[in-house]
């Protein structure tokens, strides 16, 4: 697909099986092994000064919207997780596309 021209939300880049990001099923997995819950972690994002809501965070974990730079750095905080932590799990996604 020829990306010359497009801008936004016409970028967005997809997996084979149609997700925006690799890192939602993590996202997920590492927020409920801190027993949050989405709505909890929209929350504490928002004290970060992220504003996203629970359904922003159950749209990002089913890999139904692609993640900021800015938003995943917050979630790492929110989560007391490293990056290491979520990319490493993203690396062996990334490895079977």
């Amino acid at each position: 697909r020829d990306l010359d021209g497009l801008v936004g939300s016409e970028m967005c880049i997809e997996t084979e099986d149609g997700k925006l990001n690799l890192l939602g099923e993590r996202i997920a997995q590492l927020r409920k092994k801190s027993g949050l819950s989405q709505n909890s972690l929209a929350r504490e994002l928002q004290l970060l000064g992220v504003n996203l809501n629970k359904n922003a965070v159950s749209n990002i974990e089913l890999g139904k919207r692609s993640i900021s730079d800015i938003e995943l750095f917050a979630i790492i905080a929110a989560l007391h997780v490293s990056a290491d932590d979520i990319f490493r799990y993203g690396n062996k996604k990334l490895a079977n596309l």
